[in-house]
């Protein structure tokens, strides 16, 4: 028999159709969504953006290295796994309260990347319980709610690389072994499939080249 906890299967399956369903609400107001894997170039794209464009663009960059719980969470001391997740849904939230909404707000990285990718894997390796799991995925779901509404329209932009390449790129980080970073790809590719409006590869291009691709895009998108 199966060991299925159908209150986070239906959480899940929520999250899923919110992922792969584009916002109806019309207005000006644009939220562009980068999003992949570590070492998809997205955290770099942010950054150039928020250099380049503060005039017009609200950015939010996430700094996991400030994240205090992050390397206890990845040793897996109790406790940690949970309180390391709540605090990058928080840092999204702290983000959208005081961006300038005349502006249009990126994000660096989908907020339902972090439940459905890294938090259930710290829930497959039994480091959060289902009741921890169960209260992160409602948090993610209460975040998604205040992006929605401030939102008119929402953009998600899927930066992607191959494997190797991303393995490449996150050589400095400790914690992202071939296995643990193949783990996350993998949950990416799965959960992620159909969920963006527009892809861009990220492979053998140079950083200025992707900056004026993606900020192409933003406002190919802001005059639609």
């Amino acid at each position: 028999m199966l060991d299925i906890d159908l209150d986070i299967a239906n959480m899940e399956e929520l999250c899923l159709s919110r992922l792969r369903t584009q916002s109806k609400l019309e207005g000006e107001r644009l939220v562009v969504v980068l999003f992949g894997p570590p070492g998809s170039g997205k955290s770099a794209i942010a950054s150039a953006l928020l250099r380049e464009m503060a005039h017009k663009y609200s950015v939010y960059v996430e700094d996991y290295k400030s994240n205090e719980h992050l390397d206890s969470a990845l040793l897996g001391e109790m406790a940690a796994p949970a309180e390391s997740q709540r605090w990058f849904l928080e840092k999204y939230s702290s983000f959208l309260r005081r961006a300038d909404l005349k502006k249009i707000v990126i994000l660096d990285q989908d907020p339902l990347a972090v439940p459905l990718v890294y938090g259930r894997k710290f829930f497959d390796e039994k480091l959060m319980s289902a009741a921890e799991y169960k209260q992160h995925i409602i948090d993610a779901l209460d975040l998604e709610s205040q992006i929605d509404f401030l939102s008119g329209r929402r953009i998600k932009i899927y930066i992607k690389s191959e494997f190797d390449t991303l393995l490449q790129r996150c050589s400095s980080k400790e914690f992202a072994t071939r296995e643990w970073l193949g783990n996350i790809f993998g949950r990416f590719e799965e959960k992620f499939k159909g969920a963006h409006h527009v892809i861009v590869e990220n492979n053998d291009v140079t950083l200025e080249n992707l900056f004026e691709t993606v900020s192409s895009l933003v406002e190919m998108h802001s005059s639609d």
